[in-house]
């Protein structure tokens, strides 16, 4: 399988780390073949693939993949504007919802912002062929929403167990903080 992923930036944020985490599986684990697409410069995490800054005007190769993954505002938004093109190219659409949108978005910026961005956000929603969800209370959240499938999908990375070794650079690093924190 073929996955464009679409992300604002490669910040070191929640929701990209989180999708670095799952980029990481699908490659290592299913054998995915995965490209990820970002608008802002920003450039802090390092994904297992390839990654490749777009324009919010230029549409990218649709064609080329099987499943389309949005998340964040920009990105849903970019699928919208290009939702022709992508309906011709047959791929899949799905979104990523993280957060409860109106709430955040008001305590962001300002209950008045909150109000302009949520109506168009909500139209690129429904364009989707799938939204995902991280909680049963955020599909509650959003049940007055037209999707045409939802899912809910919690977030999660893996944590490498205790029995496994710790590497040898971290392993002086963590000795030598506790001889200069030892009184």
């Amino acid at each position: 399988m073929r996955i464009a992923f679409l992300i604002t930036s490669l910040a070191n944020k929640g929701p990209i780390i989180m999708l670095r985490a799952l980029v990481q599986q699908l490659i290592q684990k299913e054998g995915y073949h995965c490209k990820v697409y970002y608008f802002d410069a920003l450039t802090d995490l390092e994904f297992d693939c390839e990654v490749k800054q777009i324009s919010f005007f230029d549409p990218i190769e649709f064609h080329a993949y099987d499943l389309i993954h949005s998340h964040l505002f920009r990105p849903d938004l970019y699928c919208l504007f290009h939702s022709r093109k992508i309906r011709k190219s047959k791929v899949k659409l799905v979104s990523t919802i993280h957060t409860a949108i109106y709430d955040d978005l008001a305590f962001t910026y300002s209950r008045f912002i909150a109000n302009l961005l949520i109506p168009p956000w909500k139209l690129a929603w429904k364009k989707m062929d799938h939204v995902v969800v991280l909680t049963q209370a955020a599909k509650n959240y959003y049940h007055k929403t037209k999707f045409k499938a939802v899912s809910v999908i919690s977030n999660g990375i893996n944590i490498p167990s205790p029995m496994q070794k710790v590497p040898e650079a971290d392993l002086a690093e963590l000795l030598a903080f506790k001889k200069i924190t030892s009184f």
